[in-house]
C-alpha cells in the first residue's frame, strides 16, 4: 500500500467480524429523525459500534442569506461555530460527531480549500475515535458524496455509498451540478459498492465496473407505532373544518406541482388540502389565499404522524423531472402505515409500487385524472386485500431489512478483500 503520510488510509485486510462502522452521514441526529442516514445509524448501533459524522446546520448561513434557512436555530450558532468536533455518546453503541467551525456553514463541495479542510478535520476525528476504541480499521458507509478522499484517508475493511437522491439536480442546490457529479463519481469509483434508493438513479451511475443495486427508502415502524396507535386528535389547523382531508407531508419545495395543487383545491372547495412541512412560502399565493388550503409549517416527526392520521388521502404530487425521477418517498410509507389510500405522480419509485402492489397506490397525470383518483380514494373503504398489500410493502421496506442488506454487502466485500490479500 502506498504511504500517504500521517493521514494515510484506504482499504486494509481485516479478519474481524465485528468492526466498528463509521457513517459519513447527513442530517442532525435525533431519536425521531426519519432520514435514511439516521435510520441506518440507529439500526446499525443495535449490534455494532457506530460513529455518525453529521451536520447540524448544513450550509445554513448561505441558506439564510437566500431565505431558505429552515434548519438554523439561533441557540446553536455559537456552539457550532466555536465548539470542538468531539464525538459524544448518544446511545450505548452510538457516537455522534457533528461538524464544527467554518466547515459547518458552507456546502461541503465548495469552495475547494474549505472542502479539503473538511476532509482533514473529519479524518482526524474518525482516526482518533478508532484509536480510542483500540481499532485500526472500520467499515465505512457514505451518505455524503462530497468527500471521496475519506476513502483514501480512513483505514477501512470495506466501504459503500448509500445514494439517497440525485443531488446534482436537487432544487435550490448551492453547488454547480457538474461539481456534484464529479465528486460523486470519484466516490463511487473509490468504494466497494453503491446502493441507490430508486431505479431512476441507476442509469446515470452505471459504468460497467461499479457494483450497484437498488435499496429503496425504508420505514422504521418502531418509531411509528406509538404515535400511530395513539394519535392525537388535537390539530388546531383543522378545528371547525368539515369534509375530506387531502394531505401532503414533506418538504414544500419546487419539486411539487403547485399549479396542479392549486387547481385541485379550486375544484374541491368543500375539501381541506393540508400541507405538513417546512418552507410553505414556496407555495403560490393563489393557493395560500384559498380558504380550504392549510399549512402547518415544520412539525417534529411525531407530530407530523399525528397530522397524517387526520388525512383521508395521502398525496405525492411531484413534477416529473430529473430530481423526482430519482426520489424514493418515505412519506408514501408513512401514508401506507397510517392505512391511507395514496394518489401520486408517475415516477420510477411510485410506478414500481403500482406495478407490484396496485391496491396500494393510484397514479395520475393531469388535473382531471387526479380529481377522478381523489374522488375514488375518498369514497373507498379498505378491504383486507388492500390492508394485506400495505403490510407486504411495509415489510419489504422495513429499516431492519434494508440495513441488514447494507451490512451483508459490507461484510461480503470485507471477506473478498481479505481473500485477495
Amino acid at each position: 500500500m502506498t504511504d500517504r503520510g500521517p493521514l494515510a488510509g484506504g482499504p486494509v485486510a481485516s479478519s474481524s467480524a465485528d468492526l466498528p462502522i463509521v457513517v459519513v452521514g447527513a442530517y442532525d441526529y435525533a431519536i425521531s429523525m426519519n432520514q435514511n442516514s439516521t435510520l441506518a445509524a440507529r439500526e446499525l448501533a443495535r449490534e455494532r459500534t457506530v460513529l455518525y459524522v453529521n451536520s447540524e446546520v448544513g450550509g445554513s448561513i448561505l441558506n439564510v442569506a437566500r431565505g431558505r434557512g429552515r434548519y438554523v436555530k439561533a441557540d446553536r450558532l455559537a456552539r457550532v461555530a466555536f465548539g470542538g468536533m468531539r464525538p459524544r455518546r448518544v446511545e450505548e453503541r452510538l457516537w455522534v460527531a457533528p461538524l464544527r467551525g467554518a466547515v459547518a456553514y458552507a456546502p461541503l463541495a465548495y469552495p475547494e480549500p474549505m472542502r479539503r479542510y473538511a476532509v482533514r478535520r473529519i479524518t482526524r476525528v474518525i482516526r482518533d475515535w478508532l484509536a480510542a476504541r483500540g481499532e485500526s480499521a472500520c467499515l465505512l458507509l457514505f451518505y455524503w458524496s462530497e468527500l471521496p478522499e475519506l476513502a483514501e484517508t480512513i483505514p477501512f475493511a470495506a466501504s459503500a455509498y448509500d445514494c439517497t437522491d440525485d443531488h446534482a439536480t436537487m432544487p435550490g442546490r448551492l453547488v454547480p451540478a457538474e461539481r456534484v457529479r464529479a465528486l460523486e463519481s470519484r466516490l463511487m469509483d473509490a468504494v466497494d459498492r453503491t446502493w441507490v434508493v430508486s431505479p431512476g438513479l441507476l442509469e446515470a451511475r452505471e459504468d460497467g465496473r461499479r457494483k450497484l443495486a437498488v435499496a429503496a427508502t425504508p420505514i422504521d415502524l418502531r418509531l411509528f407505532d406509538d404515535v400511530a396507535r395513539h394519535p392525537s386528535r388535537d390539530l388546531p389547523e383543522l378545528t371547525g373544518r368539515r369534509g375530506p382531508v387531502v394531505g401532503y407531508a414533506g418538504g414544500l419545495t419546487e419539486r411539487l406541482d403547485w399549479e396542479l395543487l392549486d387547481a385541485l383545491a379550486a375544484a374541491r372547495p368543500e375539501w381541506t388540502f393540508l400541507f405538513v412541512g417546512h418552507d410553505p412560502a414556496v407555495a403560490p399565493q393563489s393557493l395560500h389565499r384559498r380558504p380550504n388550503a392549510v399549512f402547518t409549517g415544520l412539525l417534529p416527526y411525531e407530530r407530523a404522524l399525528q397530522a397524517i392520521a387526520r388525512f383521508d388521502v395521502g398525496v405525492i404530487p411531484v413534477r416529473a423531472g430529473a430530481f423526482s425521477h430519482g426520489n424514493s418517498f418515505l412519506k408514501l410509507l408513512d401514508y401506507v402505515a397510517s392505512d391511507l389510500p395514496v394518489v401520486a405522480s408517475v415516477v420510477p419509485d411510485t410506478a414500481l409500487i403500482a406495478e407490484r402492489e396496485p391496491e396500494i397506490i393510484t397514479l395520475a397525470t393531469g388535473t382531471d385524472a387526479w380529481l377522478t383518483a381523489l374522488d375514488a380514494a375518498v369514497a373507498a373503504t379498505p378491504t383486507e386485500t388492500v390492508r394485506a398489500a400495505r403490510r407486504r410493502l411495509l415489510d419489504a421496506r422495513s429499516n431492519e431489512r434494508r440495513v441488514a442488506a447494507l451490512v451483508a454487502g459490507l461484510e461480503e466485500d470485507r471477506r473478498a478483500r481479505a481473500e485477495r490479500t
